[in-house]
């Protein structure tokens, strides 16, 4: 067996063994952000398999910390710069900045905390408007990032450094502008709005492909046994 096979199966027996690492903290990062357990699953995934390809047994850490802080690492950089993209209607900004202004002078007037009644006439609205807007649904939930947790894992925007050819193969067997948008914002660390820019398209249209990116890595990269299970 060569020793560019052996590490490949050395690569994929890792994954397989530790697959169970990335759900728990795709979960964690899901509850606290806009983005799907599935969605972070994948990107998490994609960081096993880099802490797959770049650990070394002989190394001073044990393999499952060092693929948490790969796997932490990699949803984390993918979600540092999304949410900042979600826009709510400019009304209800309107309208929660105007609560926040009113709520602080009412307090300095009062001395206490004003109630719902008072916030309402003193911000104009009518009932039924004051209704509709107590019954929006929470807001998206913002990621706070530790930015510790993911520096020192390497150099982003140099995989092919370190790593084996397997996830660049996979890469390359993507879709051009998938590939692209998978490089730019996992590996590269870019914003979906800076990639949109670079690229000459929407966010949305960017984000779409950064998805479809990923789960097409996902099927390639996952052994079968560890995809049968999920």
């Amino acid at each position: 067996m060569s020793s560019h096979n052996r590490r490949l199966r050395d690569r994929n027996a890792r994954v397989e063994r530790y697959l169970e690492l990335v759900d728990p903290i795709a979960r964690h990062y899901a509850a606290r952000s806009p983005e799907s357990r599935d969605d972070l699953r994948q990107v998490g995934l994609l960081g096993l398999i880099r802490a797959a390809e770049l650990f070394r047994t002989e190394a001073a850490v044990p393999f499952p910390v060092f693929a948490r802080a790969h796997v932490r690492g990699t949803i984390l950089h993918y979600l540092r710069d999304q949410a900042p993209l979600l826009r709510l209607p400019r009304r209800r900004q309107e309208l929660e900045q105007q609560r926040s202004r009113v709520a602080r002078q009412l307090r300095q007037q009062l001395g206490r905390e004003p109630g719902s009644e008072e916030l309402r006439l003193a911000c104009g609205l009518t009932p039924e408007q004051w209704q509709q807007f107590e019954n929006l649904p929470p807001r998206p939930q913002r990621v706070c990032f530790d930015e510790s947790q993911w520096r020192g894992l390497g150099s982003p925007d140099e995989p092919s450094a370190q790593a084996d050819s397997g996830v660049m193969a996979a890469l390359q067997r993507l879709d051009g502008r998938k590939r692209q948008v998978v490089r730019d914002v996992v590996f590269a660390g870019l914003s979906l709005r800076e990639v949109a820019r670079m690229r000459h398209t929407s966010t949305t249209t960017a984000h779409r492909l950064l998805h479809q990116g990923l789960a097409e890595l996902r099927r390639q990269l996952t052994p079968p046994s560890a995809a049968a299970a999920c």
